[in-house]
């Protein structure tokens, strides 16, 4: 089935993918650094870049759409297509559901250097999460 071309929007489902893919990278060396805030923000950032690929992927369209360009992971996941799947995999969606909620505004801009062992351990949760759903839609 040929893919939609939706006028609204105006990014490229195929650009969210490299962009999800260069930013866990950019996460990982950040982390590698001890910078951990900066890999926290980045790992949350490819994931919601790979959301946005996926719900490109599941409409089969070239671009996203205008009011999807959201940094709402719970609005992007409802039309990834991966919420069933999410739901078949309770350790999964539990994850989801507890870095849902940690994935504030404030945790993404806080400005303190401290590094608790609960913000290495959200860096960590964060790639699996990351991997779970680069696994679901590659």
């Amino acid at each position: 089935m040929p893919r939609r071309f939706i006028s609204k929007g105006g990014t490229r489902g195929t650009v969210y993918r490299a962009a999800a893919r260069e930013r866990i990278l950019d996460a990982a060396k950040l982390h590698e650094a001890n910078r951990v805030h900066g890999a926290i923000y980045l790992a949350g950032y490819a994931i919601e870049c790979h959301l946005k690929y996926a719900v490109c992927e599941n409409e089969q369209s070239i671009y996203l759409e205008g009011w999807l360009e959201s940094h709402s992971w719970e609005r992007l996941l409802a039309q990834s297509g991966i919420l069933s799947t999410l739901h078949r995999n309770k350790r999964v969606l539990a994850l989801y559901q507890e870095l849902a909620e940690a994935w504030t505004t404030s945790l993404r801009y806080d400005p303190e250097n401290r590094v608790t062992p609960d913000e290495l351990q959200l860096y960590q949760k964060l790639i699996a999460l990351y991997q779970f759903f680069k696994d679901t839609v590659p």
